[in-house]
Parts: structure tokens; sequence; C-alpha cells
């Protein structure tokens, strides 16, 4: 394979007032940054959270201007590199799927981009849904032409955001897993289009904090830590547990297998179906109808008949996937740690400041902080337990936790695990129900998938994922 893209001794260094990106996300500084990509490559770009892995994008993409350091595209040093050259060289990024327009169809939307290629010329619609069709049969998706956008999954905008990096003719396909929070059977289809954009000579280079279906595929898998460059495995090399070493310094700070799993039950989302209806279901009564779906023994016949009551006043809580995003950046600390009480306080006009000062030094004293970091400056992990944490106080008798390690790196999952297990040992019951089996296997003794609204026993990890794309073919 011939060498494409070639970023020689990159440095970026942010002031603390400019490291947010476009996204919003805060980004870590590169320093001494080199990386290679051939012609029809696939590279797994990995590091924990902090190690600089979306400012590599964000560089690619052009949305840093003025770095240090030289980016080589086919050999020609690309000075003053932006927006506009990223476009010319057809590098494109799949992550927020904010390239759509959603009241748009879905052929508008992989065509409105081809406009200056159509030279002004309004093709008939019978011609745009079928060249449609066969953009998408392309990615593995099924799906009407005429249909809004709006009416897709999420994971369903995914794909039509590859069919548009298609047409337009990509070159690099930049696919960000932290932010698009892939299932695995999302990731079984994105295999097969990956090894399909390979066999045509297109790049894809594949960033995520943890090992995932596409390292199987990836024909090597570069390490970052700090901002630079450790470790480049090459395919024959590529192990999960030869990855986690070199991403930990090969230090572990005790075995991953030795975290032992709570009686937690899990309930594995295969199809990712009750996400959207679980976080807009005020009454919780998606959830009550699963729970009382499971087998008896986890609930006793009197509280499966409380369980309204129960999430009614709050002795059952159900955490979404996103709750991290309900944080108030511009509140301290214990403020966010006791918001869920603020209704009930200040009916009776009274915040009992000395309860919050209490929970902030609890919550500082439990994960080994210095009492020093803003609510922004905290790692994914932390802002996803105070949204957790905040309910321990009132000892709810059920917590339901959606997708809870999505977006959180491998190294932090632990800190998450024990935490969770703590919590089961205060006797809280913990449902899980998540889309990613990786999740549901770290965390749960007991597990069940839903399946055309049933829910069954977990056998297999392998027949899971056969079953899931037997169901997307």
């Amino acid at each position: 394979m011939i060498e494409f893209i070639k970023m020689s001794h990159i440095d970026v260094t942010y002031s603390e007032t400019s490291r947010s990106d476009i996204t919003g996300s805060r980004n870590s500084s590169l320093e001494d940054f080199n990386l290679q990509l051939l012609h029809g490559e696939i590279t797994f770009l990995i590091g924990l959270y902090g190690s600089g892995k979306r400012t590599v994008k964000e560089v690619l993409k052009g949305n840093i201007e003025g770095f240090n350091g030289i980016l080589y595209i086919d050999g020609i040093p690309c000075i003053g590199y932006n927006r506009s050259w990223a476009v010319k060289k057809g590098i494109i990024t799949i992550d927020t799927n904010k390239s759509l327009v959603e009241t748009l169809s879905v052929a508008e939307n992989i065509f409105s981009i081809r406009r200056h290629k159509m030279f002004g010329l309004i093709f008939q619609r019978k011609v745009i849904y079928d060249q449609t069709k066969r953009l998408l049969s392309q990615v593995y998706m099924e799906c009407n032409p005429s249909s809004p956008v709006y009416q897709l999954t999420e994971f369903q905008k995914q794909l039509l955001c590859i069919a548009k990096a298609i047409s337009s003719g990509v070159s690099l396909l930049i696919i960000d897993c932290i932010y698009a929070s892939f299932s695995e059977p999302d990731l079984i289809i994105l295999k097969k289009i990956i090894i399909d954009l390979k066999r045509k000579g297109i790049s894809c280079l594949i960033i995520s904090d943890k090992p995932n279906e596409l390292l199987r595929i990836s024909d090597k898998a570069v390490i970052m830590k700090d901002g630079t460059d450790v470790k480049i495995l090459e395919n024959e090399e590529i192990q999960n547990k030869e990855v986690i070493s070199y991403l930990l310094d090969g230090k572990l700070p005790y075995p991953l297998s030795n975290v032992p799993r709570a009686h937690i039950l899990g309930i594995y989302d295969v199809f990712d179906a009750l996400n959207e209806m679980l976080w807009s279901d005020s009454n919780y009564q998606g959830i009550i109808n699963i729970l009382r779906k499971l087998p008896d023994g986890f609930f006793k016949k009197e509280e499966l008949d409380s369980l309204d009551e129960w999430f009614k006043t709050q002795q059952a809580v159900f955490i979404p996937e996103n709750s991290y995003e309900l944080l108030m950046w511009n509140m301290p600390l214990e403020d966010n740690l006791a918001v869920r009480d603020y209704k009930k306080l200040s009916d009776a006009g009274v915040i009992n400041k000395g309860m919050l000062e209490y929970r902030k030094k609890e919550f500082y004293r439990r994960f080994n902080l210095d009492g020093s970091e803003e609510i922004e400056d905290l790692a994914h992990v932390y802002k996803k337990i105070i949204t957790i944490f905040r309910w321990e106080f009132k000892k709810p008798k059920l917590l339901v936790l959606g997708n809870p390690i999505v977006n959180i790196d491998i190294l932090s999952s632990d800190v998450f695990k024990k935490y969770i297990f703590s919590l089961q040992e205060q006797g809280i019951r913990i449902v899980i129900i998540s889309k990613s089996v990786f999740s549901i296997k770290q965390l749960c003794s007991q597990t069940y998938y839903l399946y055309q609204e049933e829910l069954k026993m977990f056998k297999d990890k392998i027949d899971i994922l056969e079953l899931s794309a037997t169901q997307t073919e």
C-alpha cells in the first residue's frame, strides 16, 4: 500500500481559553505526534481519556490551524492546512451526525452536498431515488429515500453519513467510536462497510478509548498517551491484552479480571430499541413493563405491584445514558450533588448547607480527588458518578442504569465498577439496561437479553452477536 497521509512531529498547545473544539469537548495537547496512514489501510487509534485522540481528529479535519510540524498528503507538504484542504482531499468524519438536516429526506441529505457536481440541473426523482438506494445498499441500510431523517435511529443516521461520504468521494473516513457510541450489532455492520471500503482503496481511521470489534480487522493499532504515539502494533501483534497493557504502561492498578461482579441484573438491549423510549418515558411505564417480565426471584410479587409507586416516590430511580449532560456547569460541585433534593427542600424554604458540604467532602474522599477540580475539569467517569452519587443518600430500593459505561475509558471503567458494587453492598438493587455486551459482562452476574419484546436468558456473547447480525442483513 502507498502512503496517503503522514503527520510528522505535530505539536498542538492549547491555552485554557481555547481548549474546546467546535463540538464543545475539551481537547488535549499533542507533543511530537507522528502518524502514517496508507491508502486502503485500516488504522485503530486508541488512548485513554486526555491522551489527545480528538486533537488528532481535529487536526485532520482542518479545524486546528497553525500547528507545529508538517502534514503530508500523497507526499506533498500541506502548508496552511485547513478545512478546505480536508474537504478537497476527501477527509470526512463520522461522529455527531451534525451534517444531516433532520427535516430533509434521506435522498435530499445525500444529494444536497453534490449540487455543485450536478451543474445546477434537477434530475428526475426516480433517478435520485435509484442512486440513493444504491448508496444505502453499500452501507447495508434499507430505507425509503423519501423518509425524513428525523425518523431514523441514531445508528441509521450514522450510516447515512457514511453513504454521504461515499457519494462525495471520501478518501479517508474517520470513525469516532467515542462520540458515536456504537453497540455490538452496530459494529458488526461497520466491520462489513469498512472492509468493503478497504477493497476500494479508501483509508479508515478508527478512534476509540477501548478495544472493540473493529480492532480485529485493523491493519495496525496506534496507541496514544499524553499527547504522543507510544506504540504501534501491526496486525499480527494486535491483541486486546497487549493493547490494554500499553494503554496503562503495563502497570494495572489491579488485574481487570479480578474485579468481582456483584449480584447485579443486566438486560442486553440487542438493537438499542429502548434508549430513546426510556429517555422520554416520564412515567417510567416502559421500564416497569420490562421489570415485570423478569423471572421470579429478583422482585417479590408485592414489590412488582408497587413499582409504579416506587418510581413516583423516588424509591426507584432511572438514570439514563446521557444524565451527565444535565449537570449544571455554573454551579459548584456540592449543589450538583444535591440538585435532586432542591424541589423538596425549596418547599420548606430551607437548604441544608451543612449537608451539601458533607456530600462534597464525601465525594472527594471516596474517589481520592483533591477538591480543587471544577465540574467541567472532572474526568467523564466522575461526571457520570455524580448523577448516581446524589441519589445514594436517599437510599433508593432500586437503581435502573441505562448504558452506564458508554464513553468511559478502560481504566476509568474500573473506578465506575467498584462504585456500582459498593452500592449493591449497601443493599441497593441495581438493574442495568445496555446496548453493550461488554458493559453487561463486566458488571452483571445474571443477564437477560431483550428480543422481540421478550426477556430471554443470556447464554453466550457469540450467540447474541450472531443473532444480531442475522437481523441486520
